[in-house]
């Protein structure tokens, strides 16, 4: 009889190390989501919520700003990407305060954070205490309804001493979103950014990602192109009632990166330039088909070679495609050489 006590002992403790190891496994795989809308956030949770109000007195160097105006008592989630999929790190809560450089802040957890991987910070909730961004705190804020993000490789946010999430972060994230399964999302981080910067921030003499994340909306406003610049407050109004904008199809062109730019360099006889443009950087020229950049890309092989009308004649019958013009912009163009 004492050995059956003993074995039902021992199948009761059995059940109980499998139960908790199921629960275990569950609750690791729920954090991993995948990101199907820019304006919802993930249901994920962690329990414990880290509450920053000593944020700004305690030994944490790296520290992130949640502004559209300030944000107090907003929720931040950190998210590991990996493509498409977003697995939550952390969960806390932004400072709260009587001065501007108060409110708003938040650990950046850099010591989670791989190098080589790309990371999603994630703001919602809280209340906006310079709705104006003015730098003067509003006696009555507005509620947060809307949410808004920064994504950053891990070097990056290392490397800077302070990153801010705001409207310009937000813009860059809707419109890197589809391509997060990409090879390329370093570049296209950087060429976003050149078509919202106008005027370089950091005074590194660059524009590029780094410009995003040290944006500050109370004194760099001026730096933004004057589309984004007018733009920049209906903007921040739709996320703080929490209703969606679509900045992915949200198209500004720099007078640089254009048709008419490519088609005057051209007909200056600047070649490099055209070749240089569209060989390097064709996303950015957005007013243009892929039909159109080839063609240019292949006028500028012609003008540079000093080819004649019988050597483009020629080439096209000689194609794969016989008097094809598209085989024969594919085969000027092929390896980049005419």
């Amino acid at each position: 009889m004492k050995r059956l006590y003993i074995f039902i002992i021992l199948l009761f403790l059995v059940g109980c190390g499998s139960n908790n190891k199921d629960t275990d496994e569950q609750n690791s795989s729920s954090n991993i989501v995948n990101i199907s809308d820019n304006n919802s956030s993930s249901n994920s949770t962690i329990s414990d919520i880290v509450n920053n109000n000593d944020l700004v007195n305690s030994n944490v160097t790296k520290i992130g700003k949640a502004q559209l105006g300030v944000i107090s008592n907003g929720t931040v989630k950190l998210y590991e990407l990996s493509g498409a999929d977003k697995k939550l790190l952390t969960t806390e809560k932004t400072t709260v305060g009587d001065r501007i450089d108060e409110i708003g802040n938040f650990n950046l957890n850099i010591e989670k954070l791989n190098n080589d991987k790309y990371y999603l910070y994630e703001v919602s909730g809280g209340d906006d205490y310079d709705i104006e961004d003015d730098g003067i705190i509003n006696s009555v804020p507005k509620s947060n309804k809307g949410i808004f993000h920064l994504i950053a490789k891990g070097s990056t946010i290392k490397k800077a001493n302070k990153i801010y999430i705001t409207i310009i972060s937000e813009i860059v994230y809707q419109k890197v979103l589809p391509y997060l399964n990409s090879s390329d999302i370093e570049d296209r981080l950087n060429s976003v950014s050149m078509d919202i910067i106008d005027k370089d921030i950091t005074g590194d003499s660059a524009i590029d990602f780094f410009d995003i994340i040290s944006y500050n909306p109370i004194t760099n406003r001026d730096n933004l192109n004057t589309y984004y610049k007018n733009s920049i407050f209906s903007m921040i109004t739709n996320i703080l009632n929490g209703q969606k904008y679509d900045f992915k199809d949200d198209i500004y062109l720099p007078d640089s990166t254009t048709e008419t730019e490519i088609q005057k360099k051209l007909d200056s006889g600047d070649y490099a330039y055209v070749l240089n443009q569209l060989l390097n950087n064709r996303d950015a020229y957005r007013d243009m088909s892929d039909d159109k950049i080839d063609m240019n890309i292949a006028g500028a092989y012609v003008g540079q070679s000093g080819y004649t009308v019988f050597d483009i004649t020629s080439a096209m019958a000689n194609s794969s495609s016989k008097h094809s013009l598209n085989s024969f912009v594919l085969d000027t163009t092929k390896d980049n050489n005419p």
